[in-house]
């Protein structure tokens, strides 16, 4: 080779990655993501569960206060138990008349998730207002959302606590 040196050449051999490097460091890689996803894993994942089913509740009690005033009727969210006692899900319903529609499918909450309620129910007049003031709290493993109902107003506050 007219003028190259062997250094050169070595060089210009080495500045790709081998497969040897490639592997070592993908197995190191996945080696310090299994132990931070068992060490933090489920909480992470468990708070962020909570969180989406806090503003998931947020958004369907707007959605029923909003229902209430557009039809001028009485809509409730009820919140089910479990055959172990604890809040598992909720659901919407109409009161027109005599007959009590279902307005939205059953929801249902995260298994993680630890949910209580200062009431089994949430209505909203006609007006837009609620029956009566609620607290519901849902707790996941290291994080918890309150969301409070505003009697007069009808108003839903979330907040993490």
């Amino acid at each position: 080779m007219m003028g190259l040196s062997q250094s050169h050449l070595r060089a210009a051999r080495r500045r790709g990655v081998t497969l040897l490097e490639l592997l070592v460091v993908v197995t190191l890689m996945g080696t310090l993501s299994t132990v931070v996803v068992t060490r933090y894993g489920r909480d992470i994942f468990g708070d962020i569960g909570a969180r989406s089913d806090a503003q998931k509740l947020w958004m369907d009690l707007q959605h029923a206060r909003g229902v209430a005033i557009r039809n001028g009727t009485v809509v409730s969210v009820s919140f089910e138990k479990s055959s172990s006692g604890q809040y598992s899900g909720y659901k919407i319903t109409e009161k027109s008349g005599s007959r009590q529609i279902d307005v939205y499918e059953r929801a249902q909450f995260g298994s993680d998730i630890v949910v209580t309620s200062t009431s089994a129910a949430v209505q909203f007049t006609f007006e837009g207002h609620a029956t009566s003031a609620s607290t519901i709290k849902l707790k996941g493993p290291s994080r918890s959302w309150t969301l409070t109902i505003v009697p007069l107003s009808g108003s839903v506050r979330i907040s993490e606590t």
